[in-house]
């Protein structure tokens, strides 16, 4: 995975939440530039995937996967957090 604001591949994740059985989320920083982006892993069927030789015998996508997401902007998100009850400590107020 490559920084999306420079490309850089110098990149730590700074945290991860795994303890929902559907989602693995990951707070990353990009050491070249200091973006902070969040990514969320998912299941994807068994056929997708095979062994790349050309990279030491690792797991690559082998035919394109369509991932559809349904993007909420950040305020309307907050809006539906409070409706929902759904705000916690974590949730900075708007």
């Amino acid at each position: 995975m490559n920084c999306p604001q420079c490309s850089s591949n110098d990149l730590r994740v700074k945290h991860t939440n795994n303890k929902l059985p559907s989602q693995v989320v990951r707070y990353r920083l990009c050491k070249a530039c200091g973006f902070k982006w969040f990514t969320v892993e998912t299941r994807v069927p068994d056929y997708t995937v095979g062994w790349a030789a050309s990279m030491q015998s690792k797991p690559v996508l082998r035919v394109p996967v369509t991932v559809t997401l349904q993007h909420v902007e950040e305020p309307d998100m907050r809006q539906i957090l409070r409706v929902t009850g759904g705000m916690n400590k974590c949730d900075k107020a708007a």
